[in-house]
């Protein structure tokens, strides 16, 4: 079975038929289907965002201190402001880690790298990785590079990306 997509619809093929079906009929067949994870379970983790931010915003507050987010939560929340698009968000949340009492660890910067890349935003993502190479305790991994590579593609900077290839050789 081949499939692709055609205008607004979904051509599926194979070697007895060949039927067009509307791309959003197939779209809706995939969010409703068992297989596929629901919805809601992305509307679970807005709320957890939405949580943390309140938490690290109010951190001033003396009653706020018993909830202070984990440092997975914060990791969490920064991966989920930038798949909302939110790097504003993921930003305050990576800066506010120092300010909760844990040190950004190594998906700290992987996550707010990735975000600012997805965003288009990749002097965020280069300053980021510039602040990881000048740490002492840390150091950039596969998914580093492939998070920076990945915003350098977004914004077809190719300059930048074989730039980033010679860094790393």
């Amino acid at each position: 079975i081949h499939e692709r997509l055609v205008g607004s619809e979904m051509c599926i093929r194979d070697s007895s038929m060949h039927r067009h079906i509307d791309a959003s009929d197939h779209l809706e067949a995939a969010y409703t289907s068992k297989k596929r994870s629901s919805p809601k379970k992305f509307i679970n983790h807005k709320d957890k965002l939405d949580k943390v931010l309140i938490a690290i915003r109010g951190l001033n507050d003396a009653d706020s201190l018993s909830t202070t987010p984990t440092l997975t939560d914060l990791n969490h929340a920064i991966t989920t402001a930038g798949r909302l698009g939110r790097i504003e968000d993921a930003m305050e949340i990576f800066n506010s880690i120092k300010k909760v009492g844990y040190s950004p660890d190594l998906m700290s910067y992987n996550n707010v790298i990735w975000c600012a890349g997805n965003a288009k935003r990749t002097e965020i993502s280069r300053k980021i990785f510039n602040q990881l190479s000048d740490s002492a305790h840390l150091k950039a991994n596969v998914y580093t590079y492939g998070a920076l590579m990945h915003g350098f593609a977004k914004t077809k900077n190719y300059k930048q990306a074989l730039a980033l290839i010679d860094e790393m050789t």
